[in-house]
């Protein structure tokens, strides 16, 4: 019966959705998010994930903000990758933004979802130092996820999304 159950909680685990959030500057960024999406998707090949730009298009959706909202509602989790070479604007307004939406939805709750993925010693950084401790943690709860390469983060992504599909399967 155990077997059974594994079974059938590996088919369902393309239920579980992960929207990768992180910075586009340089490119070189954008395409280490592209590539954790991959690996999540082919070679561990039970997640859908995906980064914003694959699938917020003008013929789908006209203005950015309902394509935020669509993403992190149809979202299991939402990983926010900061790495020492990337831009960290962005990735605060997103996860700001976020906040707003948690705020005002009944039905959205930021801190179930929303794990900050801190490549190693980059909180240390003077400029970072409030925004991860005093803006983003405190008032989002999110969880905190360091990594030193990319295969560790997957690793550590595939294991939290495991929790929460066993989370999503006990609540069914």
């Amino acid at each position: 019966m155990h077997e059974n159950f594994e079974l059938d909680n590996i088919k369902k685990r393309d239920k579980i959705s992960i929207f990768v959030l992180g910075s586009n500057f340089p490119e070189s960024e954008r395409e280490k998010r592209a590539n954790v999406c991959l690996d999540l998707r082919n070679q561990r090949q039970f997640l859908n994930t995906f980064i914003m730009e694959d699938k917020c298009t003008p013929d789908k959706y006209k203005y950015f903000d309902d394509a935020f909202k669509d993403f992190i509602h149809d979202s299991h989790m939402i990983i926010a990758i900061l790495t020492q070479q990337g831009s960290k604007d962005g990735i605060g307004w997103e996860i700001g933004f976020m906040q707003g939406i948690d705020t005002l939805s009944e039905s959205f709750d930021i801190r179930e979802k929303l794990f900050l993925c801190l490549e190693n010693d980059i909180e240390t950084k003077p400029e970072l130092t409030q925004m991860i401790s005093n803006g983003i943690v405190k008032k989002s709860g999110c969880r905190i996820v360091k990594f030193s390469n990319i295969n560790e983060l997957c690793d550590t992504l595939e294991s939290l999304a495991h929790s929460q599909l066993m989370k999503t399967l006990s609540n069914n």
